[in-house]
């Protein structure tokens, strides 16, 4: 029988207390030392928005919470009006 706090393959998950599973660094911290390897293999190639995965993952999320926001806020909207207007168009002789 298996333990419960242990992966699939037996071995148990670490996390830190901050969460984050120790070992991980910050990637701005990393930054320089990325762009110099990167440098000595191709100087000509650019580094630009350098994130670690799960912002860059989550980067486009935010733009397709923002339009959900919105949807929701038009749903509602017409949601409202149709009560209205069938509230008043009950109303009517």
């Amino acid at each position: 029988m298996t333990n419960p706090t242990t992966s699939r393959l037996g071995v148990a998950p670490t996390v830190s207390a901050s969460g984050k599973r120790p070992g991980t660094r910050d990637p701005p911290a990393l930054t320089a030392s990325v762009r110099d390897a990167v440098e000595a293999v191709d100087p000509d190639l650019p580094l630009f928005e350098i994130a670690d995965l799960h912002d860059a993952i989550y980067a486009d999320k935010r733009v397709l919470d923002a339009f959900g926001t919105l949807f929701l806020l038009f749903g509602v909207g017409a949601l409202f009006l149709t009560m209205v207007v069938c509230t008043a168009s009950s109303r009517l002789p």
